[in-house]
């Protein structure tokens, strides 16, 4: 299952996955189980669910926008955008592939 952290800290799940703020993450079943705080997060807000369809439903969305559109929306965020200049730098700071490269 994908996993978004809606923090603006870096959520590290033992050795086995590390949440980035704003980006989708592959967290398997078994690790989930490992860590119940990761639960407690998932129940408070914090780290919110995505399936692979709304991923690739988000990854289509984003890639539609103009440079413009993703400056906005990584300022909203609160993403650290110095020496950013193009889509493919903006996208991959929101924790997005171009043109759906590999895991959103």
């Amino acid at each position: 299952m994908l996993y978004v952290n809606n923090t603006a800290r870096i959520i590290s799940v033992g050795n086995d996955a590390t949440l980035i703020p704003f980006r989708m993450t592959d967290v398997d079943e078994k690790t989930m189980k490992r860590y119940p705080r990761i639960m407690e997060m998932l129940e408070a807000g914090e780290i919110t669910a995505v399936d692979k369809g709304e991923a690739a439903r988000v990854q289509e969305s984003l890639d539609s926008k103009t440079l413009e559109q993703l400056k906005e929306l990584a300022a909203e965020k609160g993403i650290d955008t110095k020496g950013l200049k193009s889509k493919d730098d903006f996208l991959a700071a929101l924790g997005v592939k171009p043109n759906g490269e590999g895991d959103a």
